[in-house]
């Protein structure tokens, strides 16, 4: 294995979990800087419903932001990242991982509100030179449940906050969240 390949097992890694505490942190000018790529697919339908986005940089930092501003805690354990590196060198690698969510919202005189979330990660990076030390950006990330508990309308009252309306679906989970677009006004 070669020295490069070996940093990159170690990059790429490092990217994965400064997006997660990015968010948790409130850090938008990390996940714009040093996470995204300039374009990402973003596949939260098995959370949220709705579609793929394929979002810029900033579109997708926004609408985090405004999920992240929802909150009043959060934290994403990031786990078992497996980089799947083809066999000859590439500039786009797909990587897995496990995530555990934990989401909650205090409005005082209301009721905490908290979820949790169990979920696998297929995501892609890419490298983007002249990037800084770590040149592995997120390009595409996509969510699979595996278990959800707590509060489970926590998101559609995002929505319903929002000033839209309920969309009918099981638990009463919005289009809105999984569609970027919705939540930034477009």
């Amino acid at each position: 294995m070669s020295d490069q390949r070996l940093l990159d097992r170690v990059l790429i890694p490092e990217t994965l979990v400064k997006m997660y505490y990015a968010f948790d942190t409130r850090r938008p000018d990390l996940l714009r800087t040093e996470v995204f790529a300039d374009r990402i697919n973003l596949d939260f339908t098995a959370l949220f419903g709705g579609s793929t986005q394929n979002l810029s940089n900033d579109e997708l930092v926004g609408f985090w932001m405004k999920l992240r501003d929802y909150t009043t805690k959060a934290q994403h354990n990031l786990t078992g990242i497996l980089p799947l590196f083809p066999s000859s060198s590439s500039d786009r690698v797909p990587v897995w991982a496990n995530v555990l969510v934990y989401l909650r919202r205090e409005i005082e005189g209301q009721e905490l509100k908290e979820t949790r979330c169990d979920a696998t990660l297929d995501m892609e990076v890419v490298k983007v030179e002249g990037s800084g030390e770590n040149p592995w950006r997120v390009a595409a990330l996509k969510a699979n449940v595996v278990k959800e508990v707590g509060y489970v309308d926590f998101w559609a009252d995002l929505e319903r906050s929002g000033g839209r309306e309920r969309d009918g679906e099981v638990g009463g989970r919005g289009r809105c969240i999984g569609n970027a677009s919705c939540l930034s006004g477009r």
